[in-house]
């Protein structure tokens, strides 16, 4: 069975047809910085220009172990023991209340 360790600061809950299956923030959050700098004025609107820096606090690959990380992660580091949410599922009123499973970059 794969091991999933979530490490996103929110608790992600994957909707399937056989319930919802809850993943708890393991604690340790992998993100990846990012900085802004003015680049130009458009008609009086500042418009930014975004780099990013090395993605902080991402374990090793350990087989069996599955990783849950935001998007932004995922895109920064390909590899294939990353995943992050999958296609969201929302509330009546739009507030996040799941996802219908796991997204893999390809990038």
């Amino acid at each position: 069975m794969t091991k999933l360790i979530n490490l996103t600061p929110h608790t992600i809950n994957i909707v399937t047809p056989d319930g919802v299956r809850t993943l708890p923030p393991s604690g340790t959050v992998c993100r990846v910085p990012s900085f802004d700098g003015v680049c130009a004025d458009l008609d009086g609107i500042p418009t930014f220009v975004s780099s990013y820096g090395k993605v902080r606090d991402l374990p090793a690959p350990q087989e069996g172990v599955v990783l849950i990380v935001s998007g932004m992660v995922a895109s920064a580091e390909p590899r294939l023991d990353l995943m992050s949410p999958g296609p969201l599922v929302r509330d009546d009123e739009g507030k996040v209340i799941g996802c219908l499973g796991l997204r893999r970059s390809m990038t």
